[in-house]
């Protein structure tokens, strides 16, 4: 296990590495000298998700592997077995809200029973002692008329994704209590950042959704669900910060993982046109366009109360907006070839 301040270094478990937020952790583990064991299905969008360059630049540091494999029906015994797993980062899921409203019982097979087999495998891998990282999402806990969220706000998912995330969350409480699994919960707000990409056929997030119609389709404007809907953005960068102190302080409470500042849906998009015409002045006249709200997402507002995560673990986010997305952008701009190869022809060049 790594000390403190550095020295011994570990090897650590990442579930869902493939994706998004886990091809940042693991390249992060190994750029500290850590080595890691990734496992994913690649559900998101199957042998693409190994050319995000994210995803190579992580497996290019030689001290991350790879092994296809789902959580919910392949066997964890050969994972652990001579191993010497230090930790897991448990952040395979079945993402997506619209998603879940059309197949609620693949959702909740992904995120809930994936997530029970995960923690019986800990926990039999007991003479490891390996501490547990899960994230999930705001969508697991919201109120109609709290907020800033704190960590005990009332329950209330709006979506099969939300109640899924929130009784996986609620079985890693139990097998603590239980089985003596040490585990830790990172509720994450909107992350977004470089390697978060937008898939042919995929729900996708709002900013790459964005940004791929402005690089790959060339739209001359982009679409808003309402204006007034406001969430908490947080820098990929960030997220990593925070779940790598959550596994070397082996934390085990739930640790809001946002920035406490709520940016309306217009103000969002104002700001990534603005980081746009200044990386890429090519396409410095598109506009946005507002469309009607949709109905499960209403004009919530999603801001996280970062107490736990400012004064708790001592790492609040270090990466405004206006900097986070314009490092975003940057690397579409970077990356502008490879990703109208990877939508048009469903490869990376």
């Amino acid at each position: 296990m790594r000390l403190q301040g550095g020295g011994q270094v570990g090897k650590y478990l990442v579930t869902g590495g493939a994706g998004f937020v886990g091809s940042n952790l693991a390249l992060a583990l190994a750029n500290r000298g850590d080595t890691v064991l990734i496992v994913d299905n690649l559900s998101r969008a199957g042998s693409l998700q190994l050319r995000n360059p994210v995803f190579k630049a992580a497996l290019e540091t030689g001290k991350v592997t790879f092994r296809e494999f789902d959580i919910t029906r392949d066997y964890w015994s050969p994972i652990f077995a001579g191993q010497d797993i230090d930790g897991v980062f448990h952040l395979a899921a079945q993402l997506g809200n619209q998603r879940s409203q059309q197949n609620p019982a693949e959702d909740a097979m992904s995120n809930i029973i994936g997530t029970i087999r995960l923690l019986e495998a800990v926990s039999e891998a007991y003479y490891l002692n390996p501490h547990v990282v899960m994230t999930t999402s705001v969508c697991a806990r919201e109120s109609a008329s709290e907020y800033p969220f704190s960590e005990t706000t009332g329950i209330l998912p709006t979506t099969p994704y939300g109640l899924s995330k929130l009784v996986a969350a609620e079985y890693c409480s139990l097998f603590s209590a239980l089985r003596g699994v040490s585990c830790g919960i990172a509720r994450l707000f909107n992350v977004y950042g470089p390697g978060d990409i937008r898939y042919p056929l995929i729900e996708s997030n709002v900013i790459p959704l964005w940004l791929s119609d402005i690089f790959v389709a060339g739209t001359e404007a982009i679409y808003l669900y309402g204006e007034g809907s406001t969430r908490d953005y947080i820098y990929v960068d960030d997220v990593v910060n925070a779940l790598l102190h959550m596994m070397d302080k082996r934390v085990t409470d739930i640790v809001n993982v946002g920035t406490g500042i709520g940016t309306s849906n217009k103000d969002l998009a104002t700001g990534l046109l603005t980081a746009v015409a200044q990386v890429a002045p090519e396409f410095e006249n598109i506009s946005y366009l507002v469309l009607e709200s949709r109905k499960w997402d209403g004009d919530a507002q999603r801001i996280a109360d970062i107490s736990r995560l400012r004064w708790g673990l001592r790492c609040p986010p270090t990466t405004s907006l206006t900097e986070g997305l314009r490092k975003t952008v940057e690397w579409w701009k970077t990356h502008e070839k490879e990703m109208q190869a990877y939508w048009n022809f469903g490869l990376m060049i």
